[in-house]
């Protein structure tokens, strides 16, 4: 028979497999399946095609094989030379295809299948047989769980590292989305942390980043150092955020000493050091992670690379990125750079002699001296009054301005916009002279309420416009006596909840209730607690 198969042919059914040639055309190029008592001719039109489908199709034959041997035998020897004997095929194999993965992927399931089956001396020598694929490919996510599960064993077998280091240098030069691919920045972490806890000079963090920066004074790959940047965040929010339960409790130290390690291996190359504080901007660290004495030492030492470098673009970065946001330097001087160093340090008189060297500096100095001056007076006369914090600020942005000292006495301040919550409470009732309060827009909620309403008898204006405050925490405002002026606009205020407010407050001259369940749109003007009364309060404030 002639023409297109009306059915397939499986690999299963083909034992052998082989070219034709002849003189005869009818016959040239063709292919011969031998499928047991019968044989099959398919013909190609061009040698090379011929050639392509022979080796294409014994090679599937030799995988099915190669995997059919090694999931059901139980003898390591043969399963060792099975190995062997695929990696010496695709190796040779001229085909274009890539076609590494797909034994690696075998074996890389086995040995995660058959953990306990297989010892260690048996899952040495698979790893060995197939580096030489391995460092050929970019691993797949099979490749990287199988690995993951090799480096449980402490320390890390050598033969690891040997293994897979190819593979970690593939990744961290290339361009990768670990949000999309997480897997790789698992394997990478994996491969880190084995090399940390490695004893030998051989095999070592320092090596390691070495060789991927090469000999050149400037690292001639560029997606290096972002991957780097890219893993240690995503390791310190694994410590302190997220899946800390996912380390054990033994290395948990040991894995934030990697980390801290890296960091400070990167900041020794001169041509990353400016490139990686911008990463940095914002300081992208969880806040447990600011607060552990160990890492927050480690900030400090890097933080003295910076200073100490000669370029104006590594100093220009460890400030803030715009006005009002919060830069490395502020992490040890939360307002004001003139306390990094006291001015009985004697490194304080050489940096100001340096500073003398150009005249944007002596502004700077000049600058600075004056801030330093008008703090004085204002703490003389009790601090200052008002007080705007920055957009998207946070707890802990609020915790350290009102640290400093100089806003004890706030009679205003506005919090609008920012991301505080609840938790700030903590911080606004030690304001006691506190009578406006604007906390629009914010997470700041029932809980955050209750705690002012207990300790700011002061309290004249409050906005809680657009904040998730609910009658459970508005009903505590009605022991403030003293509010005058009052923004529940878009809350989640009741009816009976407004009644009970209005009815406790006796000096509520103006409340905005608009888009609360207490709108009513009729408007009694001559009484004292209008039900919806339009109000700027911000002209309030100013009045």
């Amino acid at each position: 028979p002639s023409g297109y198969m009306s059915t397939r042919i499986l690999y299963r059914d083909i034992e052998s497999v082989s070219a034709i040639s002849s003189w005869d055309t009818r016959q040239r190029y063709c292919i011969r399946l031998w499928l047991g008592r019968e044989a099959i001719l398919l013909q190609v039109p061009r040698l090379d095609l011929q050639q392509q489908w022979l080796i294409s199709i014994k090679w599937r034959i030799a995988m099915r094989r190669f995997k059919f041997i090694i999931n059901t035998c139980a003898d390591a020897i043969t399963i060792i030379k099975e190995v062997l004997n695929i990696v010496t095929i695709a190796l040779k194999s001229p085909m274009e295809d890539n076609i590494y993965s797909e034994p690696i992927d075998a074996v890389s399931k086995l040995i995660i299948h058959r953990e306990n089956k297989l010892s260690h001396s048996v899952r040495e020598k698979l790893c060995l047989v197939i580096s030489p694929l391995i460092e050929r490919v970019t691993p797949s996510e099979t490749i990287c769980q199988m690995f993951h599960q090799l480096c449980q064993y402490s320390p890390c077998p050598k033969y690891l590292i040997d293994t897979f280091e190819p593979s970690a240098v593939i990744l961290l030069k290339k361009n990768l989305d670990y949000g999309k691919y997480p897997y790789y920045r698992s394997f990478l972490q994996d491969f880190i942390f084995a090399l940390s806890c490695q004893e030998s000079n051989d095999y070592s963090l320092q090596t390691f980043i070495e060789s991927v920066h090469e000999i050149s004074d400037i690292c001639p790959h560029p997606r290096v150092l972002p991957n780097l940047v890219c893993l240690s965040l995503a390791a310190l929010y694994k410590i302190f955020h997220t899946k800390a339960e996912e380390i054990s409790n033994n290395s948990l130290e040991q894995y934030l000493d990697t980390y801290i390690k890296l960091l400070e291996l990167i900041f020794k190359y001169n041509d990353w050091l400016p490139h990686i504080v911008a990463i940095l901007q914002p300081i992208p660290i969880p806040e447990k992670a600011l607060c552990h004495d160990r890492f927050l030492s480690c900030l400090e030492k890097l933080l003295w690379i910076c200073v100490r470098d000669d370029r104006c673009e590594v100093h220009k970065a460890i400030l803030n990125v715009r006005e009002g946001r919060r830069g490395w330097i502020h992490l040890f001087a939360p307002e004001n750079l003139a306390y990094v160093i006291p001015e009985d340090d004697p490194r304080y008189k050489q940096i100001v002699a340096g500073l003398q060297s150009t005249e944007v500096s002596r502004h700077e100095l000049e600058m600075m001296h004056e801030r330093k001056a008008e703090l004085s007076r204002m703490l003389q006369k009790g601090g200052y009054l008002h007080l705007t914090v920055p957009a998207k600020s946070t707890d802990q942005d609020l915790a350290d301005i009102l640290a400093t000292g100089e806003y004890n006495n706030l009679k205003t301040l506005s919090l609008a916009f920012t991301h505080v919550t609840s938790a700030c409470a903590e911080q606004l009732i030690k304001l006691r002279q506190l009578t406006h309060l604007n906390l629009w827009s914010t997470q700041f909620g029932d809980k955050g309420l209750k705690i002012l309403c207990e300790n700011l008898d002061n309290l004249e204006s409050l906005n809680l416009c657009e904040t998730p405050a609910t009658d459970k925490g508005i009903e505590a405002l009605t022991s403030m006596k003293s509010l005058k002026v009052l923004n529940l606009n878009s809350t989640k205020l009741t009816t009976s909840g407004f009644e009970n407010l209005t009815a406790n407050l006796p000096n509520l001259q103006y409340i905005d209730v608009r888009y609360t369940e207490a709108w009513v749109i009729d408007v009694n003007l001559e009484d004292y607690r209008p039900v919806y009364v339009i109000h700027k309060w911000t002209e309030d404030l100013k009045a």
